[in-house]
């Protein structure tokens, strides 16, 4: 994937490459988090029930690993959220 996305944007420089490989490494937590909650987790709960919860716990997953891994964009979009009000 980034090897295809490197020659459609050509070099990318390295702070692009530090974000490219923290966001992927956050989406593959969140991954592995979803897989774990969807085949362990309320299991006796109503399918639309049981994605909604894991879709939640999904983005918390996401998040969390991004504040963990330092994706400044993260946290600029929370504080640009949180200020919309």
């Amino acid at each position: 994937l980034y090897h295809i996305l490197e020659k459609r944007i050509g070099k990318m420089d390295f702070g692009l490459r530090q974000y490219f490989i923290r966001v992927l490494i956050a989406a593959a937590l969140m991954g592995l988090a979803l897989f774990f909650i969807w085949q362990n987790l309320f299991l006796n709960y109503h399918l639309v029930i049981r994605f909604v919860i894991s879709v939640a716990l999904g983005i918390i997953v996401f998040i969390l690993a991004c504040f963990w891994l330092r994706v400044e964009e993260m946290k600029e979009l929370i504080l640009w959220i949180l200020n919309r009000r």
